[in-house]
């Protein structure tokens, strides 16, 4: 089963996770956000913060960033927001067909999943739901 679609020497010839983690922390920064604009990250579900973020920053040997610690668990609003139960489909498709929406892109492509999950918040938002953060890397 292919995920991904990327190629080996894709992956060889990418920039480190550290050097990556501290262009978007200066993207940040140039936006002021953390310094007197506030964010939160938005994602599928916990895993993205929780295991992988996590994962790879202990990995490297990098403190996890505090602006990762809190976050906003899409599935989570989703199920609230329209009563969707744990047995019920919270994939990003199955969130988007709920909506009659189609998935736009490639699954599981990091861009085309942000993108689809940008149109699930603001269809949400729409729809009267407050996004918050609903999640925390200690729970």
């Amino acid at each position: 089963m292919v995920v991904t679609f990327l190629l080996q020497a894709q992956v060889d010839a990418a920039e480190t996770f550290p050097s990556v983690l501290r262009k978007f922390e200066l993207w940040l920064e140039s936006h002021g956000l953390g310094h007197g604009r506030t964010f939160s990250i938005a994602t599928h579900g916990p895993w993205d913060m929780k295991k992988f973020l996590r994962s790879q920053c202990e990995w490297c040997r990098l403190p996890f960033p505090n602006y990762g610690k809190n976050y906003v668990d899409m599935r989570r609003h989703f199920g609230n927001c329209y009563n969707v139960d744990k047995g019920g489909d919270l994939s990003i498709v199955g969130m988007l067909h709920a909506m009659e929406l189609d998935f736009e892109g490639r699954e599981h492509s990091g861009i085309d999943d942000t993108r689809n999950i940008t149109r699930i918040m603001v269809q949400m938002m729409k729809d009267g739901w407050i996004l918050n953060n609903n999640k925390s890397i200690l729970e």
